[in-house]
């Protein structure tokens, strides 16, 4: 488990799924829409929660982590850290989301930290990650956890991006989990 910060009791907890025992995968897949602004399309809360609830089935601890912040019931975000299939020690930082009511209180900031923790006490050497071109507020907050522009790309899905790569020396604040896992609060 993520300390809550200095003199913030409200702040939620957060968890590493490891089963998919109690994890409501429907209001996680709600989370994962609102965080794009649109109401969702007809059956894409059922698709995705079942997209999710098998990812998490599938999970190879060695190779995935996903982190939930505030409860499966209630959650207010979320992040997947991946092992790049192609390279042992390179790892991906996925799907970063913060409900619109919780934003810009550091939630989206101890997800990455716990995801960046979990790669780095499983070997990762490079952690990789990107977003939309278009996304000031997400590229401001990978400069800000240390990672480097590796420049723009079209994305297969015709997507303008932007990749970013965070080196095993990189400098960070704070390392959750690096080398202690047991910093985390399995669920």
């Amino acid at each position: 488990m993520t300390p809550p910060g200095e003199g913030d009791a409200a702040a939620p907890e957060i968890a590493l799924i490891t089963s998919a025992q109690g994890a409501d995968f429907r209001a996680i897949a709600a989370l994962n829409v609102l965080a794009w602004g649109r109401p969702p399309r007809r059956g894409e809360l059922e698709q995705r929660a079942i997209r999710l609830a098998e990812e998490v089935a599938a999970l190879a601890p060695a190779g995935k982590g996903i982190f939930l912040a505030g409860g499966s019931a209630a959650p207010v975000g979320f992040c997947r850290v991946i092992r790049d299939a192609a390279e042992a020690d390179h790892w991906w930082l996925a799907g970063i989301v913060v409900h619109p009511d919780h934003r810009r209180q550091g939630i989206g900031r101890r997800l990455a930290l716990e995801g960046i923790g979990y790669a780095r006490a499983r070997g990762a050497r490079v952690i990789r990650s990107e977003t939309h071109v278009d996304n000031e507020a997400s590229i401001r907050f990978h400069a800000s956890l240390g990672f480097a522009s590796e420049g723009e790309f079209t994305a297969a899905d015709g997507d303008r991006k932007i990749g970013f790569r965070l080196e095993r020396e990189g400098t960070l604040p704070y390392f959750p989990c690096d080398g202690d896992a047991a910093s985390s609060k399995l669920v």
